[in-house]
């Protein structure tokens, strides 16, 4: 504009009202029909590589921009609803044994959880401290104790159940940012040939991830230790050894259907309860709650704040409470009537 031409302003008789992305919008790589994900996958690495990925706040579970699969299965980067299945609870003469009955079956898991850099929004997922009082408290009024932290290690299965009654063959574990693996967690910046096994990559990516893993500092000196031994069959082996220490307390999707197929077959009922299940989403936070929230904050005594933050998380999702509380009744009712 020239400095002699004048200001004006003119009045707009209607606009629309922006809006953050949500969820429930159509995912731009399917919509309105499916782009190859995500254009190339060295479109990813020149990002990745640029420190965007990391500047878009897409590698935590925070991230504005993640956005989970459907509930069942379907292709990368899916930002539909999914389809919830309520389970019927399997009575006492059935013996039939059918993974449809399983009120935590994979289906409906939300698994394997998929994050976009496509800013289509998250659901506010349940409180994973939260769902997990609610869970032991079920298993409690069901009589059945179980003992944390219980590690499973077989031929197809080594992963740690947060709890399991070892007499009933009966527990769960549940799953979130934190305990899944890379199959089952698998995020829009990961490169393809970490899925594809290549030792360096998963390596790479590993440390990369070393953040939201417990004892991540711990992790990333031990694999400089294994990288900077100078034999070659030394290292990779070390390496190997670091990947299979890890994987051993992260649960995998062919974890996950292991444990599946054991329940519908009655050897073992260990529940794969997943953070990001649709069913147990919680509602956004209200204008009330936020008020509340942040008188919270203003606590100093650091007892009385977390007690009234996970009272306020409970006033929030107390209808997903309900949901989760029948859920694991069903199945501990379900995995009875099939043997355990």
């Amino acid at each position: 504009m020239s400095k002699s031409s004048p200001l004006r302003v003119k009045r707009v008789k209607r606009y629309h009202l922006a809006r953050y992305p949500s969820h429930r919008d159509p995912d731009p790589t399917t919509y309105p029909q499916p782009v190859p994900y995500p254009a190339s996958w060295k479109w990813v690495a020149a990002l990745a590589s640029a420190g965007l990925a990391a500047t878009a706040g897409c590698n935590g579970p925070s991230a504005a921009g993640s956005s989970p699969n459907a509930a069942s299965s379907a292709a990368p980067g899916n930002g539909s609803e999914g389809t919830v299945a309520t389970s019927a609870t399997a009575s006492a003469t059935n013996v039939k044994r059918n993974a449809a009955d399983n009120p935590f079956s994979i289906a409906v898991s939300g698994l394997p959880y998929r994050t976009s850099g496509y800013g289509t929004g998250v659901p506010s997922w349940i409180d994973s401290d939260l769902a997990r009082r609610v869970i032991e408290r079920t298993f409690k009024q069901q009589e059945v104790s179980l003992q944390p932290g219980y590690e499973v290690k077989d031929e197809e299965v080594q992963m740690v159940a947060t709890g399991y009654n070892k007499d009933e063959k009966l527990g769960y574990v549940f799953v979130d940012w934190d305990n899944l693996d890379v199959d089952a967690l698998i995020q829009w910046s990961m490169p393809k040939n970490v899925l594809e096994g290549k030792l360096e990559a998963k390596v790479a990516y590993l440390k990369q991830q070393s953040v939201r893993l417990p004892n991540g500092q711990a992790l990333v000196a031990e694999i400089a230790a294994a990288e900077n031994l100078p034999d070659p069959a030394r290292r990779k082996a070390a390496l190997q050894q670091v990947l299979a220490d890890v994987s051993s307390k992260l649960v995998s999707m062919k974890e996950a259907q292991e444990l599946e197929k054991r329940a519908v077959e009655g050897e073992q009922f260990i529940a794969v309860i997943s953070k990001y299940d649709r069913r147990f989403a919680v509602d956004g936070w209200s204008v009330e709650l936020m008020e509340e929230y942040q008188e919270i904050e203003k606590i100093a005594d650091p007892a009385k704040k977390k007690a009234a933050m996970q009272a306020l998380h409970e006033k929030q999702a107390r209808r997903q409470i309900e949901l989760l509380e029948t859920a694991v009744r069903e199945y501990i009712t379900w995995a009875r009537s099939q043997g355990g």
